[in-house]
């Protein structure tokens, strides 16, 4: 299950990367939106397609905002610290009881990201999973550009 998770998210990177997620010169809209609007506007995104709004986790918003901040300074997203541990590694050392996760990432405004991550059915049905119960975001400028960094997960018990 472990190695599915972490196959998501290398193809999910790297199709959001080839379309303007990663640090590509496609120009970029001026920056909006917060972590905060943010996470209002994917659990609308959410509810709207059926799936259920989901919680707003400070563990795990913080470790997506770390990673927001980590994205800046290399001006390139990425899933991992640096140091090498990954999103996974961090939530389980910050006790969360990690089932599964996803970790959407993206450059641009808060208009163009969501563009790319719902840009395919394959990248829908990950954001619209039933499966997800928690959800963080981090959001952090690289210069006049946004980097965002969504993670969502299954908590167990």
């Amino acid at each position: 299950m472990r190695f599915i998770s972490t196959l998501i998210i290398v193809c999910l990177v790297l199709a959001l990367s080839s379309c303007g997620g990663g640090g590509g010169s496609t120009p970029l809209g001026p920056p909006s939106g917060t972590a905060a609007s943010m996470f209002t506007s994917l659990n609308g995104l959410r509810t709207a397609n059926g799936a259920a709004a989901l919680a707003n986790n400070a563990q795990i918003a913080a470790i997506a905002q770390a990673q927001a901040d980590r994205n800046a300074s290399i001006h390139a997203n990425s899933t991992f610290d640096a140091s090498g541990k990954g999103v996974d590694e961090r939530m389980q050392a910050a006790g969360i009881n990690v089932v599964d996760w996803i970790v959407p990432v993206a450059r641009g405004n808060d208009a163009e990201a969501t563009d790319r991550w719902t840009n395919t059915q394959v990248e829908r049905d990950l954001l619209y999973s039933h499966k997800w119960t928690d959800m963080g975001i981090g959001m952090a400028l690289d210069g006049g550009v946004q980097r965002w960094v969504v993670i969502m997960v299954q908590v167990g018990p």
